[in-house]
């Protein structure tokens, strides 16, 4: 657990993780969308596996994966991006902006995107309503 929440958390907290299943269900109950984010972070962009750990996920009502990250190198980016768009999830990019937890990212400091890429999300439909 982090060490800033520690003092603040009661001794008999259990900080193990729900079934990825459950986490799913419950977002699309209250309304959300889910969404895997910074995907690099837990899962190997080079490995087969990845591919068949997101299908699985999709399987489960999963919608969108967080492809552009700053977690991301950008073999990674390409590797999640067009997971996504073989998946036909939605894409989304994040900077993952925590304050002080993570004074060298800026708010809204996502990587930058060339615009092929988001030409090929418009093709897609990912800015469905703009």
């Amino acid at each position: 657990m982090n060490d800033v929440l520690k003092p603040l958390t009661p001794a008999d907290y259990n900080d193990s993780l729900p079934p990825v299943e459950d986490v799913i269900a419950l977002i699309l109950k209250l309304g959300g969308v889910p969404v895997l984010a910074h995907p690099g972070l837990q899962l190997d962009s080079a490995a087969d596996r990845s591919l068949e750990v997101v299908k699985t996920f999709k399987e489960m009502g999963l919608e969108g994966i967080e492809a552009v990250s700053t977690y991301h190198d950008a073999r990674a980016v390409d590797v999640f991006l067009q997971m996504g768009l073989d998946l036909d999830l939605l894409i989304t990019m994040g900077s993952d902006f925590h304050g002080e937890l993570k004074p060298t990212i800026d708010m809204g400091g996502a990587p930058k995107v060339d615009f092929p890429v988001v030409d090929t999300l418009l093709k897609q439909g990912f800015f469905r309503g703009l």
